[in-house]
């Protein structure tokens, strides 16, 4: 769109069904260029990919997300962070992920490992989604799906075509930089 506000839809198919992960992982943080509308620009890439991949484990599993920051882009935020939005950090406040709050942004070239297990929780977007409040890097492209799998759920046999094959994220996208955007008062 003219002014880059697009609402970016990516089907998850061929996208994040072939890349599933976790739970226990390194995830690198890079900047790297993406053209999801048609229009290139930098972006902060959860292990190099837009949306990133869909991370999933079972009820009650022990996520351990090692979280490697390697931005170098200064024209955007170099610092980072991730949070677990809507996974209930019991005695895990400090792998919650957000910045100035529970931990500091994680610095260039260093680690944060994020370990915390959701005990009893089990869902999918919008509830569980990991994006950063590290300001406005999530505009950056910082994102991607959650999904934590409940093996004795006695609707599974249900859920047919709802695997990882099927993940739709939905995203506002902008064609600059949210560190050097409009700046509003």
């Amino acid at each position: 769109m003219k002014h880059g506000l697009l609402l970016a839809l990516s089907l998850a198919f061929g996208t994040l069904g072939c890349l599933a992960v976790g739970p226990v992982l390194t995830l690198p943080i890079v900047d790297a260029d993406v053209t999801p509308d048609g229009y290139t620009r930098q972006a902060v890439l959860p292990n190099g990919t837009f949306p990133g991949p869909l991370i999933s484990g079972n009820k009650n599993d022990n996520f351990r997300i090692n979280v490697v920051n390697l931005l170098t882009n200064e024209t955007m935020l170099t610092g980072t962070t991730i949070h677990w939005h809507g996974i209930f950090q019991r005695h895990s406040a400090y792998a919650d992920g957000l910045a100035f709050v529970n931990q500091c942004p994680i610095a260039p070239n260093d680690t944060f490992l994020y370990d915390f297990t959701p005990v009893g929780q089990t869902g999918t977007a919008p509830s569980y989604v990991r994006i950063t409040h590290y300001m406005t890097q999530y505009c950056d492209g910082l994102r991607g799906p959650l999904v934590i799998y409940d093996p004795q759920d006695p609707y599974l046999a249900w859920y047919d075509v709802d695997d990882e094959s099927t993940i739709i994220t939905l995203a506002d996208w902008l064609h600059t930089a949210a560190r050097l955007g409009a700046q509003y008062p």
